[in-house]
């Protein structure tokens, strides 16, 4: 009988994305604890980054046995390039981006920069630090403030009159020193995923969902992980057309920050005629959770979703190790 693979599915840690993370990763176990190639060991790090380091680094001789960690980390830490920059220092092998597409995936500023650069439409924005004066802020309402490096849509805010700035700014500052503030675009919000060396193609684009939340007016942290919130179609009624635009927009922001695995490209697509879609942002380790968008985009595609992780792992574990992973 052959060995079982020795896998760490890592999750929780010191994010404001906590609570899903830990979802994700009960999730990858729960489909994967019966598979008999593997043998699964659950990793929940602390909320405190104190304790979190702590445990790490009481624990690099037992994560360099595992033969992979799989990552079920969000947002700050596990999301930024962080822990990826730990595990490489210590060549442990690990799912999702390296530490330079993590760090840059997380970046909005700087990856808006990369899209553009990939002539991929990107949402006109001004940066705004804090300590300035909001009379620095010269673009029309309405508007969308976010936090610059979060996930999840975590301190989003839509600002319609300059009321609602203050609080927004000050929701967004709990968040980050720097936020973006963008143009408020109306249109209708399409997430679509890609995952590499699929169906004989480098990076295969899984099936664009549109996503119309049903009490939010966009897809916030309260839409995205209360279940029945948001109404998810996929695949997106749009036409033939569109969705391989959508599907293109997906490979070309992976391409861009230099993702590796899969990814989860965010986009809007305008009511204007004729209508342009714009790249919001990427999710380099986008959620795993059941009420998660990726199954739902693998399930279109006739993958089940054990047979996805099972992808993950495989492509994961012929990846180099250490330095030269970090795309």
């Amino acid at each position: 009988m052959p060995k079982k693979l020795k896998i760490a599915i890592i999750m929780a840690g010191p994010s404001s994305e906590y609570e899903v993370s830990l979802q994700s990763g009960e999730n990858i176990y729960a489909l994967l604890k019966n598979n008999r190639k593997f043998s699964l060991k659950r990793v929940c790090l602390p909320k405190s980054q104190k304790e979190t380091w702590r445990l790490l680094k009481r624990s690099v001789k037992k994560l360099q046995n595992f033969d992979l960690i799989f990552n079920a980390l969000h947002g700050e830490f596990g999301e930024d390039g962080t822990i990826q920059n730990f595990f490489d220092n210590f060549n442990i092998r690990y799912t999702g981006s390296g530490e330079r597409a993590s760090k840059i995936g997380m970046d909005k500023i700087l990856s808006k920069k990369l899209f553009q650069k990939m002539g991929l439409n990107v949402v006109p924005a001004v940066i705004f630090q804090q300590g300035e004066k909001i009379r620095m802020i010269k673009m029309k309402l309405p508007l969308v403030v976010k936090p610059g490096h979060c996930g999840s849509s975590v301190g989003v805010s839509i600002v319609k009159d300059k009321k609602e700035l203050v609080a927004a700014l000050k929701e967004g500052f709990r968040y980050d020193k720097v936020l973006i503030i963008e143009k408020y675009i109306k249109g209708r919000e399409i997430t679509c995923g890609v995952v590499e060396n699929f169906q004989a193609k480098k990076i295969y684009p899984l099936m664009p969902t549109e996503i119309i939340p049903r009490q939010d007016e966009f897809f916030n942290y309260r839409a995205k992980y209360t279940a029945g919130a948001t109404l998810e179609i996929t695949p997106a009624s749009l036409t033939k057309n569109l969705i391989k635009l959508c599907q293109k927009t997906a490979i070309r922001a992976h391409r861009a920050i230099g993702c590796r695995h899969y990814s989860r490209t965010d986009m809007i697509l305008s009511r204007e005629k004729p209508p342009l879609l714009y790249v919001l942002e990427i999710n380099t380790l986008p959620g795993l959770t059941k009420n998660s968008l990726i199954p739902k985009q693998t399930k279109a595609a006739g993958l089940e979703f054990d047979k996805f992780l099972e992808h993950i792992i495989a492509i994961s574990l012929h990846s180099s190790i250490g330095r030269a992973v970090a795309s």
